[in-house]
């Protein structure tokens, strides 16, 4: 990964691992820094202490580039992380929302049962109340209709003493006109007696 990537490299977030990368970034700066000095004096004067100082930069150097190339891809792995995370927490929110819809949907069906149920109640209530004035006033006839009932026995009853008492007259009238009858009848045969008694007489002075 060259300089200009390094610089260029956005990190996923604020971390440790940003501060390490951003440390390595500088270190590696320098190290160039004394690379094209030491490659400026090499070209006056090349000796084995520079060859040597050369190398040890070039070695840091490596090691810095493999360190950023770590943590770079750390940096990544993150990144990816957070933005799965960012997906999931995106799909948390949606799944929210819907929830919150079918929340506010049953609340609303809630709210119209609740108010079904309100009405049905007013018209039991309503119901009970007519119900029980109409049986108050069937009880109320019940009652009349017992005491009518009642005095009807009362006139019944009176009324089968009367007629008693009729067919007792009744009977006894027809007792005396039987024995009327038979005084009748004794009086037509005296009658028919002296009819004949007399008829018998003058028969006797005609002759």
């Amino acid at each position: 990964m060259s300089k200009t990537e390094i610089k260029n490299f956005q990190p996923a977030l604020s971390s440790p691992q940003l501060e390490s990368t951003q440390r390595l970034i500088s270190q590696s700066e320098e190290c160039l820094s004394q690379l094209k000095r030491l490659r400026l004096d090499s070209s006056i004067e090349n000796n084995e202490q520079e060859q040597f100082q050369l190398g040890q930069l070039k070695k840091q150097i490596g090691d810095l580039v493999q360190k950023s190339t770590h943590l770079m891809r750390h940096n990544m792995q993150l990144r990816d992380q957070i933005l799965s995370q960012t997906n999931q927490n995106a799909q948390i929110a949606q799944n929210h929302e819907e929830l919150k819809l079918q929340v506010d949907k049953l609340q609303k069906e809630l709210s119209e049962k609740d108010k079904t149920i309100s009405q049905f109640n007013l018209y039991r209530k309503t119901q009970e109340t007519q119900f029980e004035s109409s049986l108050k006033q069937a009880q109320d006839q019940n009652e009349q209709l017992s005491k009518t009932l009642s005095n009807f026995q009362n006139v019944n009853g009176q009324l089968i003493e009367q007629i008693k008492e009729l067919q007792n007259k009744l009977s006894l009238s027809q007792k005396d006109n039987a024995e009327l009858m038979v005084v009748i009848d004794g009086h037509k045969h005296i009658d028919m007696l002296y009819q004949q008694q007399n008829e018998y007489i003058a028969k006797m002075n005609f002759k």
